[in-house]
């Protein structure tokens, strides 16, 4: 499988695509035309270069010092199927990815419908969801299981009750954790240790921060409460 770039080789060491130090992959073709692009150059679907995507895995196994790769362009989303080889590998390297797309997360979804590739590819995609400072004020004014419960059920116009959660965000929140979220209930063969520890890794904390935390939270509160603790402690 080849992929069409615009530049037949990665370029690493970015600071200005995404957070930390980053490589880019620059696709070849984009019918957006965006006022103001800084690179018309990649605009053409017959410009650029045919690369085949083992040599991409290739330069991406010779990278050092990089906290992720970012898929830009271009548009990656006219190469869906081959930008998903290649977003698979960079998991496999347990490197996060960040995307720049002309498309709205709203069209993207629509055009899901002919093509599930997109959705695939969204999900490979390290997306800015939840987070934090959103998660706090949800389980201050909702359940957990409500909340999970909404999630798994698509439910968007409960999500969109809580505060700065619109209907494009609820939808981001469902796509980001829809199936990694679980109740209360469906817990009952783990230790609440347990329940506490994938609540938090769902909300994207990272195994560092949550083992920092979760001994200063008081066991004998509910898992919820702990939740609830151990978001006040990551945040300060």
């Amino acid at each position: 499988m080849k992929i069409r770039l615009a530049s037949p080789v990665l370029m690493p060491d970015s600071i200005v695509d995404g957070e930390g130090i980053r490589t880019v992959l620059w696709t070849q073709g984009c019918l957006h035309k965006c006022p103001g692009c800084h690179n018309p150059q990649t605009h053409s679907f017959d410009d650029g270069f045919l690369v085949d995507i083992d040599e991409v895995k290739e330069q991406i196994d010779e990278l050092e010092g990089q906290d992720g790769i970012t898929f830009s362009g271009g548009d990656p989303f006219y190469q869906v199927d081959e930008c998903i080889e290649i977003a698979k590998y960079i998991k496999s390297k347990k490197m996060n990815i960040w995307c720049y797309t002309g498309f709205t997360y709203e069209v993207l979804l629509s055009m899901s419908k002919n093509n599930p590739k997109i959705i695939e590819f969204l999900k490979l995609i390290d997306v800015k969801g939840l987070g934090p400072k959103m998660a706090l004020p949800m389980l201050a004014t909702g359940s957990i299981n409500g909340i999970c419960d909404a999630i798994n059920r698509e439910n968007v116009l409960y999500l969109k009750k809580f505060p700065k959660i619109g209907d494009k965000v609820a939808k981001q929140i469902i796509l980001d954790l829809k199936g990694k979220v679980s109740t209360s209930e469906e817990y009952v063969s783990s230790s609440e240790s347990d329940d506490l520890v994938e609540a938090l890794e769902a909300l994207g904390y990272k195994m560092n921060d949550i083992r920092r935390v979760i001994p200063m939270v008081d066991k004998n509160n509910d898992v919820e409460t702990q939740i609830k603790d151990c978001l006040r402690l990551l945040l300060k």
